[in-house]
């Protein structure tokens, strides 16, 4: 179980991490396994539907790509 959660982002032009000393109570390890699982079981066809399709991933990468523009401009971006 993770004892904390790391976030690694961008201070003062400088990369940086910043760990925060809250218990979280996730099991990352076997959540990732899980999701590894069920991707394999989509590939072999052995699932009728996908939990995460492609489209939701592409639907994530716009709002990412929003969010950078919006903290480069310094103005809202509307999707």
């Amino acid at each position: 179980i993770a004892d904390s959660v790391t976030l690694y982002s961008q201070m003062d032009g400088y990369l940086t991490n910043v760990t925060f000393d809250y218990p979280t109570g996730l099991d990352f390890t076997k959540t990732f396994n899980k999701e590894i699982a069920h991707f394999v079981d989509c590939v072999r066809g052995d699932v009728t539907e996908c939990l995460n399709p492609a489209e939701d991933g592409v639907a994530l990468m716009k709002i990412l790509d929003a969010i950078y523009l919006s903290a480069e401009t310094g103005h809202e971006v509307t999707l």
